[in-house]
Formats: structure tokens, C-alpha cells, sequence
């Protein structure tokens, strides 16, 4: 058997017969107890201090006698050592002979392991602020607070730092982590006790701001926060100081709504953020019951849109100058089957949001291949269609696979 002793916790075992003699002994026991050598073969009460040696001894018979186990806390060891310890005697059979095992576990050292495993488990290693699943549970927190009346409204922003790769790839992952590590510290101060961050992943964060009054006092509490992150700056070693904007997606509500619901919002505002510029805040409109109930809807409907052959292309011409026409743009629709036609503005950024938007592009450019070619088995060829793509698009597998296959088929035909 092998003794725990590190810096969170101090645990010693020995083992002794019915008369009190010790059999082995670990070697934390040693140090414990302040013996010179390993106390194998001496009396317990050579090893423990009077203050518990009866009491233990007492327990030790015991436990042989009865095989029924027995654990006290908290025991003072000596009047020399200051925290207490939990002591259990356990049963114990070893070559046909029946002896006890006692161990010795500092209260104190046990409890502070704990609360670190606790922390471990709810925290950033690298930042040290709260991790997703416990950024997570404040807003679920929050959210309950508005639900039961306790709380006015919640605000909930992400905060994404720009182009965060190409600092992974021009000055390494060391820089980047810096980065990071500068925006949780200054989001903290901005904070002050207004509410908490936490890490979603990557280079993405989530402030959590409980019983918020208004979107407008949630603008006001975000655009303060902006005023000390935006820009990040931190100084690299050898280097230049190195200035990094952050976007931030802004959503605010009184209702009782789901986290899920809340996180769409917010990210809606970061991506409109990103796509007026970067490096800004924006932010969503407070949801009436009635759109949210349709948002709901449709969010919850999307990811079986594609299975269910609900989504269509309609083409719009394009002409040139002289008013021919010269192709046509790919638009895709979605014939909900209780809203009918929806637009991409009313489903794209849950699509993005959900992982959903790489397979409809790429179902969408390879619908756009087949009606060039019925086109052109009808007397149309070389009908140019035009088909828009994001670059989550462009980064899913598949959309890049069949563009490969659809090169490849063009270069065959000629």
C-alpha cells in the first residue's frame, strides 16, 4: 500500500494487531508522528500520542473483535499539530491472521483538495475565468431570476477577439494565450460586481449581467465594458506591442426565455457585429413574446428542414446592359409548412449557429449543378448561375468536395 502526501492532501495509514503492535507503517507516518524510523514492530502507543493512543487502541480491538469498521473526527493528534484529522480503522485479513488498518487524513488539507477539484471543474485552467458549462449555469441562474420575478432582465454579450488565428499563426499560441488571458482580466475590471465571464471556447467569451432593467441599461453597462477591452493590448517579448480588436454581440431580455434562445440572440448581434466592421458592439432587439415564440418555432424545426426535402431554389435573373440575359442567382427559400416561404434572413443565422449552414450550402450548390444541366438538355447551355456561400461554407468538407467533383466533371464534359 502506498500513502497520498501532496500538497493538497495528508493522509498516513499504519497497521496494527489486536495488542496494539504495529505491523507496518507508511512512510507519511513517519513524518507525521515525528518518529526516527519506520515504527514496524513497536507498540502503538510508542507511535501516536497519549492525547488518542487509548481512544485508538480501544478502537483497534474493536474493529478486530467485531469486523465492523469505525472512523472519528476530528481528532487533534498532538497538541503540536494544529489541524485536525479524521481516523478510520478498518478491518483487515492478512495470512490468516486479522489486524486493523488505521489512516490518518488532515481535515483541513482534505477539504482544500476538494474545493480545488470543485474550481478544477467549473474554472479555465488558462484564464481563470468560469468554463462553458459554468458560464453556462450563471446564465440558466439568471434567466430563473427573471422567471420567478426576483430579477428585472437579463444581459448577455459575447465577446470574440478578431482574426484571433492569424495571432496563433504570425507571433505563436503563447501570444495568443496572452491575449486571452488580458481579456479576462480587463473584462474583470470592468465588471467589477456586475456579473461574471466565462470561456465558451477558442477565443470566444460570455459576460452574464443578472437583473439588468432595460436594453438600453444593457447597452449602457456593454458599451463601459467596450471602453476598457477594446482594443486588447498586450506587450510581446522581443516585440511590438500588439493591439487586437474584440466584436461583441449584445442581447437583452425580461421574458423567460431559454438559454438557448438568449445565446441566438447574442450571437446574431456578434456576427452583425463582425459583418459591419469588426471591432464593435452591436446589439439585438428585445424580443416580444410573439416573435419569440416563432423564433422558437422556427429554430426548433430548422435541423429536420434539409431531411424533409423543405428547402428550394429560386433563380433570379440577371441581365446586362442591354437588358439580355446573361445568368442567373442561386436564392434559397425554406416552405415551412406552417409559415410558408421564409427567406434567409429569417433562418441563416440559426443555421450558422447550429452547424447546419455547410451541408444546406453544399445541398444547395449541387441542386444549382443539376438545373444547369436540365437547363441545358432544354436548349439553355452555358447558363451562368451564380451561387453565394459564407466562409463556414467554404470550411465545410463537404461543400469543398463537391466543388472538386464538380471541376472535375466540368473539365471531363469540356
Amino acid at each position: 500500500m502506498t500513502a497520498v502526501r501532496s500538497e493538497y492532501v495528508a493522509e498516513a495509514w499504519i497497521t496494527v494487531d489486536d495488542g496494539g503492535r504495529v505491523l507496518d507503517a507508511s512512510v507519511n507516518a513517519v513524518e507525521l508522528f515525528g518518529c526516527e524510523a519506520p515504527p514496524s514492530g513497536c507498540s502503538m502507543a510508542d507511535v501516536v500520542t497519549a492525547a488518542i493512543g487509548d481512544r485508538l487502541l480501544a478502537a483497534v480491538q474493536e474493529v478486530i473483535g467485531t469486523g465492523i469498521n469505525m472512523q472519528f473526527s476530528p481528532v487533534s493528534l498532538d497538541n503540536s499539530i494544529d489541524e485536525p484529522f479524521t481516523v478510520c480503522v478498518i478491518s483487515s485479513v492478512s495470512s490468516g491472521h486479522r489486524h486493523a488498518l488505521v489512516t490518518f487524513t488532515e481535515v483541513r488539507r482534505l477539504a482544500d483538495h476538494h474545493r480545488r477539484l470543485v474550481a478544477l471543474a467549473s474554472t479555465d485552467t488558462l484564464t481563470g475565468a468560469a468554463n462553458r458549462a459554468s458560464a453556462l449555469d450563471e446564465l440558466g441562474g439568471a434567466l430563473e431570476q427573471v422567471t420567478t420575478g426576483a430579477a428585472r432582465g437579463v444581459a448577455v454579450a459575447l465577446v470574440d477577439v478578431d482574426n484571433f488565428k492569424s495571432i496563433n499563426d504570425s507571433f505563436g499560441h503563447g501570444s495568443g494565450d496572452r491575449v486571452l488571458c488580458e481579456l479576462v482580466e480587463r473584462t474583470r475590471t470592468a465588471l467589477r460586481d456586475l456579473g461574471s465571464v466565462g470561456r465558451l471556447g477558442g477565443d470566444e467569451f460570455l459576460i452574464v449581467m443578472p437583473d439588468v432593467g432595460s436594453s438600453d441599461e444593457a447597452m449602457r453597462l456593454v458599451n463601459e465594458i467596450e471602453r476598457v477591452i477594446n482594443p486588447v493590448t498586450v506587450e510581446l517579448p522581443g516585440r511590438h506591442e500588439l493591439s487586437v480588436p474584440v466584436s461583441i454581440g449584445l442581447a437583452w431580455s425580461s421574458l423567460s426565455e431559454s438559454i438557448d434562445d438568449l445565446m441566438l440572440e447574442a450571437d446574431t448581434a456578434l456576427l452583425n457585429a463582425k459583418r459591419h466592421g469588426r471591432g464593435r458592439v452591436w446589439s439585438s432587439a428585445p424580443p416580444d413574446s410573439s416573435s419569440l415564440s416563432l423564433r422558437r418555432a422556427i429554430s426548433q424545426e430548422l435541423p429536420d428542414a434539409l431531411e424533409r426535402d423543405q428547402f428550394e431554389l429560386h433563380y433570379q435573373p440577371i441581365v446586362d446592359r442591354d437588358r439580355a440575359l446573361c445568368g442567373v442567382e442561386a436564392l434559397l427559400r425554406w416552405r415551412h409548412p406552417a409559415l410558408g416561404l421564409l427567406t434567409p434572413d429569417r433562418f441563416i443565422t440559426s443555421l450558422a449557429v447550429n452547424g447546419q449552414i455547410g451541408p444546406v450550402g453544399q445541398w444547395a450548390l449541387e441542386r444549382a449543378v443539376c438545373q444547369v444541366l436540365d437547363w441545358d438538355h432544354v436548349g439553355l447551355p452555358g447558363l451562368c448561375v451564380n451561387v453565394n456561400a459564407s466562409p463556414s461554407e467554404l470550411n465545410y468538407a463537404g461543400y469543398r468536395d463537391t466543388l472538386a467533383h464538380i471541376s472535375l466533371f466540368c473539365s471531363v464534359r469540356g
